[in-house]
């Protein structure tokens, strides 16, 4: 256990994934429907915990879920495979939590945890202006590639943060 501020940072076991993976469904959800015409959407197995039972069994992922008072907020999944060079490869938190700043913070412990990191790369949907926002305005990201780009609901958004 990890703290941050109000935020408290733990790693997630096989028995964290029944509320996890419902409030994944829930940002993913909600995240989808304000952008697109549709009311639901997400990987596959995103909203009945697959989705997360294959990433917490992942020898290179190290997955943290984070609460604040009791209240388990969100989680996140780090790509370890690159000594240098990290991955975020998910960070999700339950909309009723959303900007409030602990998306931020998640993001600055993720940074102090792997602060020999030089280059963190990450990935979002076209269509999730809000995670363009926090990756580049917040978190330091830049765009460097994007892919499906005549397509919003296959387009994708590359980013990297070069860390000084």
């Amino acid at each position: 256990m990890s703290k941050l501020q109000n935020l408290k940072f733990d790693k997630i076991f096989k028995k964290d994934i029944s509320v996890l993976s419902k409030i994944m469904k829930k940002a993913f959800d909600h995240d989808t429907s304000l952008h697109t015409d549709l009311e639901t959407g997400g990987p596959s197995g995103y909203d009945d915990g697959t989705f997360l039972e294959k990433w917490i069994n992942k020898d290179e992922i190290i997955s943290f879920k984070f609460s604040n008072k009791n209240q388990v907020l969100g989680a996140f999944f780090i790509s370890t495979s690159g000594e240098l060079e990290k991955t975020l490869e998910m960070l999700f938190i339950d909309p009723a939590f959303s900007n409030q700043g602990f998306g931020y913070k998640a993001w600055v412990f993720i940074q102090d945890l792997f602060s020999e990191t030089r280059i963190w790369k990450t990935s979002t949907p076209g269509y999730s202006k809000r995670n363009h926002n926090f990756y580049v305005n917040k978190c330091g990201f830049k765009i460097y590639k994007i892919d499906n780009s005549k397509n919003i609901y296959d387009e994708c958004y590359y980013l990297e943060k070069i860390m000084e």
